[in-house]
């Protein structure tokens, strides 16, 4: 298990004991959802059950715009750039914790919210929750942030350079210098599953 995937379990326990309901589903679905699926905030706030789409070959993924690239590079591209998320077993299993057998297909977002709170709201709440609630679990620094560096390496980990299919990279440099954990990547990974 990653020390991220540890300090996740003890910020589940943490969030526990605050005093809205929602703010434990949203922060602790949250941080679980973007360690699973390798998202930045923007996507996770965003993303919807009928982005799931299924391969028909027992394979299922979640297709999402790359809000960044598109934003960055819009008077350049062609079309929109568009990323995919492999469906893991632990994905999975969050998923139908959050509604999956009912919601699937649906406009709805995965990752419900109040419909009166503005997605900025929303994203800068996770990023402060995830900071305050850190510090019961450890006293390094971690952002959000790190929960999709933690995605990207372990999946690098399983895929090699393959691993850009997934994370919306084109360069495998980029990957290298600005996502990976090195010293973890050293280590034995086993079954890829991030939590």
């Amino acid at each position: 298990m990653s020390k991220i995937s540890g300090a996740l379990k003890s910020i589940s326990m943490a969030a526990q004991g605050c005093r809205m309901e929602e703010s434990y589903f949203l922060f602790v679905k949250g941080f679980k959802l973007s360690i699973q699926m390798g998202v930045r905030r923007e996507e996770l706030v965003t993303l919807k059950w009928n982005s799931i789409i299924d391969t028909g070959n027992g394979i299922q993924l979640i297709k999402l715009d790359n809000l960044k690239v598109n934003r960055i590079f819009a008077e350049k591209l062609k079309e929109k750039s568009i990323r995919y998320v492999p469906i893991t077993h632990g994905l999975k299993s969050l998923l139908i914790e959050l509604g999956y057998n009912e919601k699937i297909g649906s406009d709805n977002y995965i990752l419900e919210r109040p419909s009166e709170l503005d997605i900025k709201y929303v994203m800068d709440s996770l990023s402060r929750g995830f900071a305050h609630f850190i510090k019961f679990a450890t006293n390094r620094n971690l952002q959000f942030n790190d929960l999709r560096n933690t995605y990207i390496t372990m999946i690098s980990k399983a895929l090699g350079d393959k691993a850009k299919l997934y994370t919306g990279h084109t360069n495998d440099n980029t990957i290298k210098y600005h996502y990976l954990n090195q010293a973890f990547l050293q280590g034995n990974l086993g079954d890829f599953d991030v939590l």
